[in-house]
């Protein structure tokens, strides 16, 4: 079976779970994305708005409470509720575990056809520069082998000295 038909088919078993649970899931997939985000972003604007007074925490309190309300970290705490939500509810569960294991052979095959394609690419860039070369040699010998010699530039014939009896040589200037 071809790469093609099995990712096909991957795609045809996960459109037959219900729909409830690919909503779920995808879902859950997308809080865990913006989570993820939002980890990376509140931990930006602590590397970003340094403690004013290092290992005095009394001092940073505020300072701590100024950076959860920038709008890098305004939301993190309700997309965080919502992810531990989304992710403890059995409609989350029972999806991730259908849908999981298909996402992962998809992603396995997509990768293994993305090698494919480039293993093949690379392949028909060699015969293309193999043919191009033998293409070039080729001419290159018909060239050679059909080359009309070189014209010779004529030389003018020598016209006769036309003075007043004196040779050439003895003229000076």
């Amino acid at each position: 079976m071809t790469i093609e038909k099995q990712i096909e088919n991957i795609h045809s078993e996960i459109g037959s779970v219900l729909y409830n649970h690919r909503a779920s899931y995808t879902n859950g997939m997308a809080l865990r994305h913006l989570h993820s985000e939002q980890v990376a972003k509140y931990k930006f604007a602590l590397s970003e708005h340094s403690a004013p007074e290092v290992l005095r925490i009394s001092n940073c309190l505020a300072h701590i409470q100024y950076v959860t309300t920038t709008p890098e970290c305004a939301n993190f705490g309700t997309i965080e509720t919502l992810l531990k939500l989304s992710e403890s509810s059995e409609e989350f569960k029972t999806a991730y575990g259908i849908l999981q294991p298909l996402i992962n052979q998809l992603a396995a095959l997509e990768a293994d056809q993305a090698a494919a394609n480039l293993a093949a690419g690379e392949a028909e860039s060699k015969r293309r520069n193999a043919m191009d070369e033998a293409k070039a040699q080729a001419i290159s010998a018909i060239e050679r082998e059909f080359a009309l010699p070189e014209p010779q530039p004529e030389q003018e014939p020598e016209k006769p000295f036309r003075g007043r009896g004196l040779k050439p040589a003895l003229v000076t200037v």
